[in-house]
């Protein structure tokens, strides 16, 4: 009878070597919940396609789209977090894309669907649906799909390591997961060591080890069926590695600690659960190879989706959150382990609160909203792949139309000159210049917040000492996440001051073109010194542009955190003068390689425009800087950072500006504010140029000489964000007033929020008296000041006698 138990239990934790008995009943439940799973699966990963945008994500898939189409090589031309399959993930459509990259997603989702309907053959009803009611209620995401997509194939190849049909699955684990890494090089972290443990798995069983052959095989086949030359693979690689090797200190940010802690509770109550049923599993007589193989796996999974969610810490969470959702579902399905009745209801009790915290109670989604939105949207997108099939003209038609529409409400918004030369853009709105159809050549790490450690930025630099640098390039400072608006390409600066000079001003940019002969030396020897984190470093006083680069090297402890989840983040805080400071995200990475600190350069292209002028007389220049971080930081760096600060040579920028041409928006700009502009004594952020001219927060005043002018030009207005999404300015009041007598000689209030007509830039007329010598522009609050984002685009005098 002992015997008789000891079996009967060890066959609870036994693969089985057969499905479940057939049955008509059964058939009819295995075909309408494949038919549900392929739904969800198209849902998630989409055949649809979207046109081109102006914003930041979808510019630099754009980027990278018109990259391809010129012929650039990934790893070489093109060095970003996605491979030359990225379509897979992101459904960008551009003139010209061929129907591999449109039909890549057929590629997951047919391996997902067939593995899925693998594993609902060897499982009981009941769990086939509380599967499926996982994967609708979860929040899917094309990455957390991708995370648990490893997990889900290692697993089914487990349940048939004994049938031949266990290569058919392993050819489509390899198939899938050469395509994730041809879309996103980092989940090669997850990719590897699966495939890895998986012929480790087959050969333990008595199978040939086909996994990571099968896989290079196919990566390769990929890469050359998407144009890529194979010498340009190890390049790939490296450059893919340096991305994600720095990624963690280059992108994180910090979110809610509850949300982190919530889900790193759950993930760790699942390893815990998995670990505690295998070591029990083991006892029994499974075999401790297979066994410590799928755990190494679901532990990988674990950690790419905490790496994915949490290292930048906003919507990103809900990949991590989805991942675990769809982890526990594969789990509770395909894991005999866990067939106890306790391990059943542990299983489902977390899966219920990674359901309930990380989606109903973080995005505040209803369940059945959820359900009803994805049966449709999975319905659409297999309508989608049958009008692909049946008229790809039709489709492909469709779909250029809707991108010459985009296109051109893209010029409208934000129209760009005629220019006779190649191109790049500074500002992450790659989109414009690609709907302008201007001749777009764009540098290596696509947007400038992706030049995040010295490798990725000596990239960019060789791309612009080199014949391919752009003849053009569009210029305005400002990066992502509080960096310092100098940090955008901040270190090459100094060469495009050198090889560069600015032609124009539109669309809130500076037109910068190459000089005929680029300018030499014009970055002194550096000065080296060393300080400590929290304590202040002067910064030498004088007139000139100081480049100043940081060696802020990590500790064993700070490498360690940077591996395994993010490094504590660091900021550079600027002192002024009148004890007023200023701080900004510091990427230590980037700082190694330098920007230029004084004078402070706003995210006005006015500020840039003073620089290659060599007149930073209106700029802010700080006294001191500061190191930062909070109380894990200085565990996590080196004691002593190194400093070295270097000097621009403002003399040879100030001998070779030349004005722009008079008919040229630059000229025409600097005509209507130039006067204003010179007048003004900068207080930012309440009084300093911008992009409309000169930002005068109410109450503010500049007085402006008018010696021989009969009259006044005057554009003015209140920025839009002053009355929109929830912010009530009560208006502004601008006025013309003379300095001597204090005579009103124009005034007009707006009101913005109770009044269209008030709305954006106003024009006015205004006749000075005569022996009118100087006059104060004003604007003036109204009863409260709060939202008063008054500016002014025009003030230009008219000489007395002029038409």
């Amino acid at each position: 009878m002992k015997i008789d138990l000891k079996i009967e239990a060890e066959m609870e934790y036994k693969y089985p070597q057969q499905t479940l008995p057939s049955s008509f009943i059964r058939t009819i439940i295995l075909v309408f919940c494949s038919i549900c799973a392929l739904l969800i699966y198209a849902d998630a990963l989409k055949f649809s396609l979207w046109p081109i945008v102006d914003a930041l994500d979808p510019s630099w898939v754009a980027t990278i789209a018109a990259g391809q189409q010129q012929g650039h090589n990934f790893g070489t031309d093109i060095t970003f977090t996605v491979g030359p399959l990225m379509t897979l993930i992101y459904r960008y459509f551009y003139p010209g894309i061929n129907a591999l990259y449109i039909l890549s997603p057929t590629i997951l989702i047919i391996s997902l669907t067939a593995t899925t309907i693998f594993a609902f053959s060897t499982t009981s009803n009941w769990r086939i649906i509380v599967f499926l009611l996982t994967l609708y209620l979860s929040i899917q995401s094309s990455d957390a799909t991708l995370v648990v997509l490893a997990v889900a194939f290692f697993m089914t190849c487990r349940i048939f390591v004994q049938r031949t049909s266990v290569y058919l699955i392993t050819l489509l684990f390899s198939l899938s997961l050469s395509a994730m890494t041809s879309a996103k090089f980092s989940t090669i972290s997850i990719v590897i060591p699966t495939l890895l443990l998986l012929d480790i798995v087959l050969v333990n069983n008595k199978r040939l080890p086909v996994a990571t052959a099968s896989y290079v095989f196919l990566f390769i086949l990929i890469w050359i069926l998407t144009g890529q030359n194979l010498s340009n693979l190890p390049d790939y690689l490296q450059s893919g590695f340096e991305v994600t090797r720095f990624y963690s200190e280059a992108m994180s940010i910090t979110g809610p600690a509850w949300d982190l802690l919530a889900w790193t509770s759950l993930a760790i109550a699942t390893g815990c659960l998995l670990i505690w049923y295998k070591f029990r599993s083991i006892q029994k007589g499974e075999n401790f190879v297979d066994e410590s193989a799928e755990l190494l796996v679901v532990g990988a999974a674990l950690f790419l989706s905490l790496k994915h969610g949490f290292v930048r810490h906003d919507a990103h969470s809900m990949i991590a959150w989805s991942a675990l959702s769809l982890l526990l579902a594969w789990l509770f399905m395909c894991d005999h382990a866990l067939r106890s009745r306790v391990a059943t209801m542990i299983s489902l009790l977390l899966l219920a609160l990674t359901l309930l915290v990380g989606h109903f109670s973080a995005i505040k989604m209803a369940p059945h909203s959820i359900i009803t939105e994805k049966i449709s949207s999975g319905y659409h997108q297999m309508t989608i792949l049958y009008q692909i099939i049946t008229d790809y003209d039709k489709f492909i038609s469709n779909n250029h139309a809707n991108w010459k529409i985009a296109a051109a409400r893209i010029r409208e918004n934000s129209p760009l000159p005629n220019i006779d030369g190649t191109v790049d853009i500074i500002p992450n709105r790659q989109a414009i210049i690609i709907a302008s159809g201007q001749h777009f050549v764009p540098r290596p790490t696509v947007q400038e917040h992706g030049a995040y450690s010295p490798y990725l930025i000596g990239k960019d630099r060789d791309f612009f000492l080199s014949d391919r640098a752009p003849k053009y390039l569009y210029m305005a400072p400002g990066s992502i996440d509080g960096r310092h608006p100098a940090s955008a390409e901040g270190s090459l600066w100094p060469l495009f001051l050198a090889k560069y000079e600015v032609v124009d001003s539109l669309s809130g940019m500076l037109l910068l073109r190459q000089r005929p002969v680029p300018l030499e030396n014009i970055l002194s020897p550096p000065e080296r010194s060393e300080a400590r984190f929290n304590a202040a470093v002067p910064l030498p006083p004088g007139d000139r542009p100081l480049f100043v680069s940081l060696d802020i090297r990590k500790t064993l402890y700070g490498r360690l955190l940077n591996f395994f989840f993010k490094p504590p983040p660091v900021f550079l805080v600027v002192t002024y003068s009148d004890g007023s400071s200023e701080p900004y995200r510091l990427i230590p990475a980037m700082a190694s390689e330098g920007m230029i600190l004084s004078p402070t350069v706003t995210t006005a292209p006015d500020d840039y425009l003073a620089l290659a002028k060599g007149d930073i007389s209106l700029l802010r220049k700080p006294v001191s800087f500061t190191v930062v971080a909070d109380r894990w930081g200085p565990r996590a760096y080196a004691r002593e950072i190194g400093v070295s600060i270097a000097s621009i040579d403002i003399s040879a920028l100030r001998a070779s500006y030349r004005p722009p041409a008079a008919d040229s928006m630059l000229g025409q700009r600097m005509k209507k504010i130039g006067s204003l502009i010179s007048a003004l004594t900068p207080n930012p952020p309440a009084l300093t140029p911008s992009p409309e001219g000169v930002f005068a927060h109410a109450p503010a005043s500049i007085s402006l000489a008018v010696p021989n002018a009969a009259a006044l030009e005057l554009e003015f207005g209140i920025r839009d964000g002053a009355w929109q999404n929830g912010n009530a300015t009560d208006g502004v009041c601008f006025s013309i007033r003379d300095s001597v007598s204090g005579d009103i000689l124009f005034e007009r209030c707006l009101d913005p929020l109770n009044n269209p007509a008030d709305r954006h830039t106003q024009k006015a007329h205004v006749a000075l008296p005569a022996g009118t010598a100087k006059v104060d522009v004003r604007t003036d609050c109204r009863q409260a000041c709060s939202w008063d984002w008054s500016y002014w685009s025009q003030v230009e005098p008219v000489p007395a006698g002029a038409p």
